[in-house]
Formats: structure tokens, sequence, C-alpha cells
């Protein structure tokens, strides 16, 4: 989750009051280690607040880690089963989108874990270089296209959220660092695909990386 799209989720969440969110579910959550440490704006502008506010998070991903309360694939019953347990009247899934086999039927699960009125956010990239973790599908949104991708819910909010450069992260580095990591874009080190994700960000060297963000409302049963 880059820092742009954590601003635009949390002035969003804002507009919607404890009760409508509580309990929050996010999907694809990482460990506490990634969510405080390597991505402190996640921490910082979204669960934090969320906290502050009397919202409870129950954060799930598919690998058992400090700060993970439900570990489990989606695609395994007693994981959806325990997902479908919390109630969240809130689910949020942010950048899983494009590293699964199936972007829709991932997205039904996703929706299928959601209470009756509850509200969906879901972020994905929507220009971005190719990524693995552990696959890129090669799925990039639109917010019109994410949003279609649940049937029957109503649009609360959509944006196509601009966020810096390559080039801006490689000023950021400095010049020795940014040197190392375009010669590593440069050069076929490593395996192909670890190289064609580098090289793969030249690309958007001048042009802003865009995320599709949307909360959507699940119909009411």
């Amino acid at each position: 989750m880059r820092i742009e799209e954590a601003d635009w989720i949390a002035r969003s969440l804002e507009t919607f009051t404890t009760a409508e969110l509580d309990p929050v579910l996010e999907i694809g959550s990482s460990t506490r280690l990634y969510r405080t440490v390597q991505r402190p704006h996640i921490e910082a502008l979204v669960h934090r607040p969320l906290r502050e506010r009397g919202v409870r998070i129950v954060c799930a991903d598919i690998k058992p880690d400090d700060g993970v309360d439900i570990s489990g694939d989606i695609y395994d019953p007693a994981t959806l089963e325990a997902l479908r347990a919390v109630g969240a009247r809130t689910v949020m899934c942010s950048n899983i989108l494009q590293h699964v086999s199936d972007p829709r039927d991932f997205a039904r699960r996703c929706g299928e874990v959601l209470k009756p009125g509850g509200l969906m956010l879901i972020s994905m990239p929507q220009s971005y270089p190719y990524h693995l973790d552990p696959i890129d599908n090669g799925f990039r949104a639109d917010p019109k296209t994410l949003a279609g991708l649940f049937p029957g819910f109503e649009v609360c909010s959509a944006e196509s959220i601009a966020s810096s450069t390559f080039g801006q992260e490689l000023a950021r580095k400095g010049p020795v660092s940014a040197a190392k990591t375009l010669l590593k874009a440069l050069l076929p080190l490593h395996g192909m695909q670890r190289w064609k994700a580098r090289a793969h960000r030249l690309l958007w060297l001048w042009r802003p990386y865009r995320i599709s963000a949307v909360i959507l409302r699940k119909p009411s049963e």
C-alpha cells in the first residue's frame, strides 16, 4: 500500500460512522512488522485511527505470523468459514487481486464474508510495473472495472489515485543507491522474472504510478 493510497483510504473511512465500519476484516493484511515498520503509513494513517475510534480490526493473511489473527487460504473452506465468522461490516483488501490466479473468483469470496449492507474497500494497481508476490497475473483495473468485480454492489466512492514516479523514488535513494538500482534494472541478473520486474519499472521513470480504489456497499438481504 502506497502512502497516497493509505491517505485516500483514511479520508474515505472518516465519512462512515464507527457502527458502519465495525468490525473491519482486512484480507491480505501481511504482518505487524510490515504494517508498522516496513510500511509505517498503514499503521499511522489507517489502522491506528480506526482503533482510536473503537473499531476492531481483524487481520487475515495466507501465512501465520505476528499480527495475523486468521491465517490460511481463502480457498480453503475452513479459512473461509473463519473469515465469515468475523461478521465483518467492512472488508478491506489492498493490492491482492494482481497476485491471485482468478481475480473475479477471489473478489466473489471476499464478498461472501461481508455482512449484507456492509462496506467493501478494494484497492489495486491501475498503472504499475510487473511485480511478483509470488505471482503477478498482469491484471490492472481502472475504478470502474474494479467495481465491476462486485456485481450488485453500490458504488459509494471510486478514485484513480496518482502516486510518485520511479524517478522520484530513485532521487530519494541518493546517487549511489540510485545508480545501483538502475544497474540492476539494466542487467539480467538473478533470474529472468526478477530482472523483468526491475526493468519494467523503467517505464515509470517519469510517469506516476496509479492506484484504483473503490468503496462499495453490499446489498442488504
